[in-house]
């Protein structure tokens, strides 16, 4: 009986190492596979990110371009009050740095 002992526990060791050499290849597989996911979602990620700073950088600008646009009309049209009514616009003038003198002198 020492013989078919032995026997099936060479066989069964022989099995369990072809087993474990197995594990140890799928194992291998499993974390180039999770590796390359990581990669995978850190590439979207990025590819993401990149696309919102680009939409954000676009539509800042356009604003930026807006709001140059109507302060330069805001500019012009106070312009031509003040030519069209000179007087009126020194009077406005004179009553608001008035009013500056007022509220600095307060504050002191």
């Amino acid at each position: 009986m020492a013989r078919s002992t032995a026997a099936t526990e060479n066989a069964t060791t022989e099995d369990l190492q072809a087993q474990i050499a197995t594990l140890k290849k799928d194992i291998s597989s499993l974390t180039k596979t999770f590796a390359d996911y990581g990669r995978a979602q850190g590439e979207q990620v990025r590819n993401g990110a990149t696309e919102a700073y680009d939409a954000a950088r676009v539509a800042t600008e356009k604003q930026a371009a807006d709001l140059q646009k109507q302060a330069l009309a805001a500019y012009g049209d106070v312009e031509n009050k003040v030519r069209e009514n000179p007087s009126a616009s020194i009077g406005v003038a004179a009553g608001l740095g008035f009013l500056v003198g007022l509220v600095t002198a307060a504050r002191r």
